[in-house]
């Protein structure tokens, strides 16, 4: 039976601590959340707020619209499969094209992002189908009751989100993980100013060679953030892409000795409502 008692749990909170929902009308019950700097959201279903009678998407990290399927148990590792995904992020399309030459100035403008990459026969542009969001903006998601059968949806309220705003980058916890020893994190402190935005790390290469490493939000990987591959043309310390599980394969690298230490400095702040990041290291050996 659904009822008051049904909880979310989401990535907007720990997720030990879900919330309650709201009944919006018969059968129709609703909660409110605030989009992060991240512009995704995870979020699970629990019957009466107990985590072993949770709802599931007929598929994994579903969009909008999805029936919802159970209650059963997700299992101790919590299974992105009993997760829907509300996103916001850009989202890429492959262009097809016969060579490799730059689109002009006119072809961009055709393009809702007005930006292509490049990428060998391929482009990637902006979906324009994708859904839109800023870190601030309000997403109300409802559950959909009728009879034996359940739907989840979201929309974007509008109206200025004033008052209900997400984290500061500032609050965030990051760290470096690499392939020195991808099971320990070296946490990236404040350096400077809190107004900079700068957060730096020692680490000491454990062996000669090339080591890759990229930084975690919060101890998520899921919120990784990791450089533009280099085909895009941007340089490695500038084009920093995340926080999100999109990064497979795209790391940082140090090369040096055994024994040599690196500084690695990772800037994330805000200026005029705009993102500034960067990526820095450069060895500490005389």
């Amino acid at each position: 039976v659904l009822g008051p008692d049904d909880r979310w749990q989401g990535s907007w909170m720990p997720f030990g601590e879900p919330q309650q929902m709201e009944e919006e009308a018969p059968e129709v019950y609703g909660l409110t959340v605030t989009l992060g700097a991240g512009l995704f959201e995870r979020f699970r279903l629990l019957l009466d707020g107990d985590a072993a009678r949770a709802l599931r998407p007929a598929r994994p990290e579903a969009r909008p619209g999805t029936a919802a399927l159970g209650p059963e148990a997700p299992g101790a590792t919590g299974s992105r499969d009993f997760e829907w995904l509300l996103d916001a992020r850009e989202s890429w399309v492959p262009v097809l094209t016969t060579d490799t030459r730059a689109l002009e100035d006119d072809e961009l403008e055709n393009l809702s992002m007005q930006q292509v990459v490049q990428r060998r026969h391929l482009r990637f542009a902006r979906d324009p189908l994708a859904p839109e969001g800023r870190p601030g903006d309000r997403f109300r998601i409802r559950l959909r009751v009728a009879g034996r059968w359940r739907m989840v949806d979201w929309t974007k309220l509008a109206g200025d989100a004033a008052g209900e705003q997400p984290a500061d980058v500032r609050d965030f916890r990051y760290a470096l993980v690499g392939s020195w020893d991808w099971s320990k994190e070296v946490e990236l402190l404040p350096s400077g100013s809190p107004s900079e935005g700068v957060y730096a790390a020692e680490v000491t290469l454990p062996q000669e060679g090339t080591h890759q490493f990229l930084i975690v939000q919060n101890g998520d990987w899921d919120r990784a953030f990791y450089p533009m591959p280099s085909e895009c043309g941007w340089a490695a310390e500038d084009g920093v892409l995340g926080p999100d599980d999109r990064g497979q394969d795209l790391f940082w690298t140090l090369t040096g000795r055994a024994g040599e230490t690196f500084r690695v400095e990772f800037v994330r702040r805000l200026e005029h409502g705009l993102e500034m990041r960067s990526v820095t290291w450069q060895s500490q050996m005389a």
